[in-house]
């Protein structure tokens, strides 16, 4: 994982009270904290070339043998979701802190809110990436482009009880390689009083410039006073290529019989490893982990009598990283896979 440090959102410089938002962004995500993620090259929205054609393999007309038709791109933009959040608070509390810790106070207060509010920001971003992979591999599940195949297969775990089905998505990411599967966020560059060139990535700003606005209603109904804050960001993923994403669908919560040679023909199939080029994930809830990895471990794991612990946890699996993430669906249904 050193290899990443420099490519994780967490790790990316930015301004001031920005960072804190990452820093909590990132604590809280098991996603966001792990995977590549890069600066858009067009502001809001990122442009990258896009294949619409490959031509089919030709017979040479000499020599024998075969030569691959070349593909065929264009350039398009890709909008990246923006989301974001209100802070406020109101015009009592911030003279109360005023009164005993002056503005140094004031200042504590309103880190502490951003902290607050990027603990709930963490599971929205989480979200919408598992859902986008997932939506990704099932729409390019067997994807042609003329006569070939470009879309990763779709695997069956066999699960068939209504409301507990769920996934495992598997992902190599290639944060150095704009053809494959990386984290995209949206910035400005800025200079800090140090010098240094830093990246804005939650833009922190002030309404009516800092001053008191209205920010609600008491229990009287009469108007409240305040300072209220938008905190934005812009993030989104960058997959260009269907044979870095897959799926294992009807993955039975609390059946630990999925076949292990179903994840591993699964990571075959994306690539698995990690270099300083490469990053395989499997993406999945922690009550699938415990069933499916874990009860691999425990099969085999055998206790002496000097031994103090019991650990069965299983973080990787054959160099790809297991990432633990609560926002996996569990109460699914069965998919038909075709």
């Amino acid at each position: 994982m050193q290899d990443y440090i420099t490519n994780t959102l967490k790790a990316i410089k930015s301004t001031g009270d920005g960072q804190i938002a990452v820093n909590v962004v990132t604590d809280e995500s098991p996603l966001l904290k792990i995977i590549p993620m890069n600066k858009t090259n067009d502001g809001s929205s990122h442009r990258y070339g896009k294949i619409i054609d490959i031509k089919d393999s030709a017979e040479r007309t000499y020599g024998g043998g075969y030569v691959e038709g070349g593909d065929t791109r264009q350039a398009e933009a890709m909008t990246l979701a923006k989301s974001g959040f209100t802070i406020s608070f109101n015009k009592d509390e911030i003279e109360a802190i005023q009164r005993t810790s002056g503005e140094q106070g004031v200042i504590e207060r309103f880190k502490q809110l951003i902290a607050q509010h990027g603990v709930n920001e963490a599971s929205v971003v989480d979200n919408k990436f598992i859902k986008q992979l997932g939506a990704y591999a099932k729409s390019n599940h067997k994807t042609k482009i003329g006569s070939r195949d470009i879309g990763a297969t779709l695997f069956d775990a066999g699960g068939t009880v209504a409301g507990k089905q769920s996934k495992i998505t598997i992902v190599k990411w290639t944060p150095n390689d704009p053809s494959g599967v990386t984290g995209l966020y949206s910035s400005k560059s800025n200079i800090n009083k140090l010098g240094e060139h830093v990246q804005t990535i939650f833009n922190i700003t002030p309404v009516a410039e800092g001053g008191y606005v209205e920010t609600g209603k008491d229990a009287d109904n009469n108007p409240t006073f305040g300072k209220k804050f938008i905190v934005d960001y812009e993030f989104g993923l960058l997959i260009n290529n269907p044979l870095n994403v897959t799926q294992i669908v009807n993955v039975e919560v609390g059946n630990s019989s999925v076949d292990i040679n179903l994840i591993d023909e699964a990571l075959t199939q994306v690539g698995r490893g990690q270099t300083s080029n490469v990053l395989t994930t499997i993406i999945t809830h922690p009550l699938i982990a415990n069933t499916v990895f874990n009860g691999l471990k425990e099969k085999a794991l055998r206790m002496e009598n000097v031994d103090k612990m019991y650990d069965k946890k299983i973080n990787m699996f054959d160099e790809a990283i297991i990432v633990k993430d609560y926002q996996v669906a569990i109460n699914g249904n069965k998919e038909t896979v075709s």
